[in-house]
């Protein structure tokens, strides 16, 4: 006897099935349940554990898994395997086997196309599995036609798709004696046995049940349908109406048939034909629960039993979920609804559209917590949030949830959220990569990688420091390079290239040796080199590889040896290297049923194992204590008070399926009871309607977060805004902000949680100055010698917080260059032309510095490169001719002390030539560095020195001098105690000074401008900032948070600073 037991609400179902099935025959026994997704299975677990107190030896298994285990117990003579030889795994490798010796022109046409011919046919034969998968569960009749060479079979399908039929034979035979064991036949034999009364009812078990599934493929209810001949089968169905709904259909297949019936010279469809629209929602949405309906009403033995409830009356989501049990529209029977008001308080459905999917967490979390505190009878645990790919969200809502709301993740998978499997699989991937030094360092970023070559994260900090100074780029050496891209097979910028460096460097420390610069490295850090060499080692020799071609076998001791090799995996890392290993056991088990033994390359083994990888879900995921987040098709139908749905975008929502082209099933069009991944969709959506119990929570990604252009929702999910608006009218759309701080949260238009924006938005805009009043000076701090006092004049405010704070703002560290440099960027040119210059003018070789240069891996080692490093090395030539014309003498030095009031100044000063004393770069000259110039004159000019000092810089291709003229010895002395001074203030508080912007204030009033025109002109150009400016410094910028940086104090040092400056400057 076949039962239907119908209701519109799972709860009522699932009391029900606790109810009736409360004490089994043989207590020992499993009873087993057919469901639609392990989730469900879970969630039934759960409601019996709660009815009865205990949940023990209930199997809850999908609809396919107990036929076979039927096919199995029942059809003797045949000794069924636990997975069928038929499986569309087992057929993908058996079918690379066949194809390439079919001899057919179509597919030998496709696999001769340019590529990667493996791939090719791994994924064709993979493509060809799965329809042959789908023809054996909804068009059995043709594969067995197809067996049995009957001629009409050919004379169904198109003549370019009889291959299809040739292939399936040649598969057959392949197959041999086990030929009749895939589905198609067994169920034939099946239904032969049953109809002959060839089994006894004492070999089944008393009853079934089949709970909560939606649909099933017509063979699979016949199979059921001839088992309750046996067997109480009892078929616990959600029908979300309480009506009978078979012949309704959507405005749109209204409106093909029309159209149709009147190509064909008939009128238009009317209310006699029974194809009634009835409720909108459910004639759009519920095409797949209404084909399975027909077919389970459809049944010769079945009786039925019907518990629809109706729903509360008192709200927006209410009201609509009555109108689908009674196949009403807005309360009535008829198309158009009457207008309803809407209460201000009915917030049962919700729609809200923002700019991202951070943005959807971010306003999704808000609206639980409004909800939790305005209905205590609302626990986190109430709530479940589905997407299309929950996996897509997963860092958001880490990031979001995370210390806030109790949350679990459901149904992700081990190849979305381990790191193992997804480093293991990129390692899989080396024969393609260019092997950067971004994808070294990632590798050696995963803690099981890190934990097998013993590093740590200082390690690794090494390791990328060596990296940025030896300038590795790309490809392990100059060979690679030639064999694998088609270029020149030079090592500059390799791995090779940079570890040659490093190991000259701890060999001689410093020095150029056979065309290779050292980078000296200390001799603490040798272990490191040497992991960092073996790591290298051992990656170019894993690439090589994996770049030849195995057969699955070998294929499994070369993976199992990566495993080894790359990872030393702990805690709950064993269990993922464990799902890995199980991974790669199942692919050498599947081929070796298909007797593949042909070898093919990597990235076959690479979408195999991502494919299987990405089924093996890390747990069922059903209710944590806390919200649930999971995907969709698992959880789509179990009740919960919140039911959340993100991601209702155009694009990601009902998926869209990419029609094969030789699918014989689109070619001969669709039979009832057909799956369509976009039908099943809309069926899912409105199941999730169902699902809600007092809130339904939607949300889309209504505008772009770049061009805030306006995007379309789901179709879905406007039909159901049409229809809400249809009846209430004043229904709206909540549009949020693009940024989550915006005054909209916090002026009542719409609800934030978030404390820290609303302190951000409602804190007083006046910082308190940087520190009250200055602090005490301290002796030890006071400077003393000459680099103090330049350290500071350079650089003031960084200098206080080095100095007297200890605070260091690190620099933004430079990100990693995978490529080759084309040109070197401003600063690596600054270095360039500066060691040039010093090597110029200490009597070096042109040729050999160009070598040097060109080792240091920062130019193209071509023509270009030469050119402009020859630029560069001129500019730096032209800086030291400079200083032969104005001295022939060697630089010598001079050290000493100023006697101050109250301390004594040392100096060194090793920049003396002659009866000068000139600095040399080969770059404009700033006017922190002028300073500098300043500051060694002084010293020179106050210990009774007579002498001149001269900056040579390189400015507007052309040598520019600055002179300083000789100084009296006692007006040094005096310049340098005030500047002494300046320091002393300067490490008590912080002082204003910006060397630039001080000198342009300076200039301006020294040419005649207001001190107030003057200031203002300056401010401009800290807000124009631009890149090397003082406006873009961390320091300044930290300060002027605090204060104005543009105040009394900044006019009153620049004029002392600059003032004595100008008195003895002279440009030539």
């Amino acid at each position: 006897m076949l039962r239907l037991i119908q209701s519109n609400q799972m709860g009522v179902l699932s009391r029900l099935f606790c109810e009736e099935r409360q004490i089994p025959t043989d207590a020992l026994l499993p009873r087993t349940v057919i469901v639609q997704s392990h989730a469900l299975g879970q969630w039934l677990k759960l409601q019996l554990a709660e009815n009865q107190g205990i949940s023990a030896n209930l199997e809850c298994i999908l609809p396919a898994t107990y036929i076979w285990r039927v096919y199995q117990t029942f059809l003797t003579g045949i000794d069924l395997p636990d997975k069928s030889l038929f499986d569309r795994e087992l057929l993908t490798w058996r079918l690379m086997r066949i194809i390439p010796r079919l001899n057919e022109k179509a597919l030998e046409k496709y696999l001769e196309r340019p590529g990667d011919k493996d791939i090719r046919l791994f994924q064709l034969s993979q493509q060809i599995a799965g329809l042959y998968d789908q023809y054996l569960v909804y068009r059995p009749e043709w594969l067995i036609e197809w067996e049995e060479t009957e001629p009409k079979a050919e004379a169904r399908i198109p003549a370019e798709n009889h291959w299809q039929i040739k292939l399936w034979r040649e598969l057959v035979k392949d197959v041999g004696e086990l030929a009749n064991t895939h589905r198609a036949k067994l169920h034939a034999r099946l239904l032969r046995l049953i109809k002959h009364r060839q089994l006894a009812d004492s070999e089944f078990p008393k009853s079934l049940s089949i709970f909560g599934v939606s649909s099933m493929a017509p063979l699979h209810l016949e199979t059921f349908q001839n088992l309750s001949i046996f067997m109480d089968i009892d078929v616990y169905f959600l029908n979300p109406c309480e009506h009978y709904w078979g012949d309704i259909l959507a405005p749109k297949e209204l409106a093909k048939r029309s159209i149709k019936d009147r190509y064909r010279g008939g009128s238009n469809l009317s209310d006699e034909d029974h194809l009634t629209m009835g409720n909108p929602l459910l004639s759009s949405f519920g095409k797949e629960g209404r084909e399975y309906l027909d077919l389970l009403i459809g049944s010769e033995n079945i009786s039925t039993h019907e518990l629809f409830i109706e729903n509360e009356n008192d709200s927006m989501l209410g009201f609509i979920k009555n109108d689908i049990l009674k196949l009403e529209y807005g309360g009535q029977i008829g198309n158009k609804p009457i207008p309803r008001a809407l209460v201000d308080s009915d917030k049962s459905i919700q729609i809200h559209s923002v700019h991202s999917q951070m943005r959807e967490i971010e306003v999704l979390k808000d609206n639980l917590l409004s909800i939790f505190s305005k209905d205590d009878s609302v626990k986190p645990k109430d709530v479940i949030v589905m997407a299309p790919d929950i996996t897509e969200y997963a860092p958001s809502i880490s990031a979001v949830f995370k210390e806030h709301i109790r949350y679990g993740i459901a149904d992700r998978t081990y190849y979305d959220s381990s790191r193992i499997i997804s480093a293991f699989l990129k390692i899989l991937t080396l024969p393609s990569s260019r092997l950067t030094n971004i994808e070294v360092l990632d590798l050696l970023e995963i803690p099981s990688v890190a934990r097998r070559f013993q590093l740590d994260e200082a390690d690794r900090k090494i390791i990328e420091n060596w990296i940025h100074k030896t300038e590795i780029r790309w490809e392990y050496h100059g060979e690679e390079k030639s064999s694998r891209w088609n270029l020149p097979a030079d090592n500059f910028n390799t791995w090779q290239f940079g570890l040659d460096r490093l190991l000259l460097g701890y060999a001689i420390e410093n020095g150029f040796y056979n065309n290779c610069l050292a980078h000296p490295i200390s001799e603490s850090d040798s272990e490191l080199l040497g992991t960092l060499c073996h790591v290298i080692s051992l990656i170019e020799q894993t690439r090589g590889d994996l770049s030849k071609r195995y057969s699955v076998a070998d294929w499994s001791d070369l993976l199992y040896r990566i495993i080894s090799d790359f990872f030393l995996p702990e805690d709950r890392e064993v269990l993922n290297s464990e799902q890995l290993k199980n991974a790669i056991d199942a692919m050498v088990s599947d081929t070796k049923a298909s007797g593949f033994t042909d070898v093919c390359n990597n990235q076959v083994i690479i979408q195999w194992l991502e494919q299987r990888l990405s089924r093996i879900r890390q747990s069922t995921g059903v209710i944590r204590g806390g919200i649930t987040f999971a995907t969709l098709v698992p959880m789509r139908s179990i009740p919960f008070k919140i039911v959340c749905l993100i991601g209702m975008n155009d694009l990601d929502f009902p998926r869209r399926q990419k029609p094969i082209s030789f699918d014989l099933m689109q070619i001969t069009g669709p039979r009832q009871g057909d799956r369509s991944s976009r039908i099943d969709d809309r069926y899912l959506f409105l199941e999730a309607i169902l699902s809600a119990q007092k809130i339904l929570y939607l949300s889309f990604q209504g505008r772009g977060s770049k061009d805030n252009l306006e995007r379309p929702p789901s179709s879905v999910l406007s039909e159901l805004l049409d229809y809400v608006c249809d009846i209430f009218p004043d229904f709206k759309i909540t549009h949020h902000p693009l940024q989550p701080f915006s005054r909209k949260y916090y002026d009542g238009s719409i609800v934030s949680y978030d404390q820290v924006w609303f302190e951000a938005l409602n804190q007083d805009r006046q910082f308190p100055a940087f520190i009250d009043k200055p602090l005490k000076i301290l002796k030890e701090l006071q400077a003393e010698t000459m680099d103090q006092l330049i350290k500071f004049i350079e650089h003031p405010a960084k200098y206080f917080f080095n100095t007297r704070l200890n605070i260091f703002f690190d620099q933004e560290e430079q990100p990693l260059q995978g490529s080759e440099p084309f040109e070197p960027n401003n600063l690596d040119r600054y270095k360039l032309k500066t060691h040039a210059l010093h090597e110029i003018t200490a009597g070096k070789d042109t040729d050999q510095l160009r070598n040097e240069l060109f080792a240091t891996g920062k130019v193209l080692n071509k023509e270009y490169g030469k050119k402009l490093l020859d630029q560069e090395i001129e500019v730096a030539r032209s800086v030291s001719n400079a200083v032969t014309a104005m001295s022939h003498d060697v630089a010598t030095s001079i050290i000493g002390s100023v006697p101050l009031q109250n301390r004594k100044l040392s100096f060194s000063v090793a920049t003396i030539y002659g009866n000068k004393q000139i600095d040399i770069r080969p770059s404009k000259l700033q006017k922190r560095q002028l300073l500098g110039v300043w500051i060694k004159h002084l010293c020179l000019s106050a210990s009774g020195y007579n002498l001149e000092s001269v900056a040579i810089s390189y400015e507007t291709n052309r040598v520019k001098k600055l002179i300083f003229d000789a100084i009296p010895k006692a007006e040094a002395k005096n310049i340098l105690e005030k500047i002494v001074s300046i320091h002393d203030r300067g490490i008590c508080q912080p002082l204003h000074f910006l060397p630039q912007y001080s000198f342009d204030y300076f200039e301006e009033v020294r040419k005649g401008t207001s001190t107030l025109e003057a200031l203002n002109k300056v401010r401009a150009k800290w807000q124009i900032g631009g890149i090397g400016s003082e406006t873009q410094d961390r320091y300044w910028k930290r300060l002027n948070h605090s204060s104005p940086l543009f105040d009394d104090v900044f006019k009153q040092t620049a004029l002392e600073v600059y003032n004595p400056l100008f008195l003895y400057w002279r440009q030539s």
